[in-house]
């Protein structure tokens, strides 16, 4: 289970950068800085954090819809990274800080997706 807090000012309509995740009968408080990835498993999610990997009962679009858009984006059915948490894109790996590699799939729309990731990023 996956909730968002909303930040206190009226005037402030976005989202607070922290969620809370429950998992093991324990909330964990996240900033979203520190959340690289989420990895869907079936019945299950894996939080790759700076905190660790933390195992959430749920699915992944429940939690990717709980999301800003700007910050995080779904490179495959499977997996969720976080833009600015990606340290390296070789090939269709991403590499995130933890050590963590994500695949992005082998087909025509892989060079769209390396695209949107690096679309909203300064290049050099």
């Amino acid at each position: 289970m996956i909730s968002d807090e909303k930040k206190s000012s009226p005037a402030d309509n976005d989202l607070d950068d922290s969620i809370w995740i429950y998992s093991g009968k324990k909330f964990h408080h996240l900033k979203l800085d520190e959340v690289y990835a989420i990895e869907g498993l079936k019945d299950y999610v894996k939080i790759h954090c700076l905190a660790g990997k933390i195992l959430v009962k749920g699915n992944i679009g429940s939690i990717e819809r709980k999301l800003p858009p700007s910050h995080f984006f779904r490179i495959h059915r499977s997996y969720i990274v976080n833009r600015s948490a990606i340290r390296v894109i070789e090939g269709n790996m991403v590499r995130m800080p933890d050590g963590s590699d994500f695949t992005i799939p082998s087909y025509k729309g892989r060079e769209s997706i390396i695209n949107q990731l690096l679309a909203r990023q300064r290049r050099i």
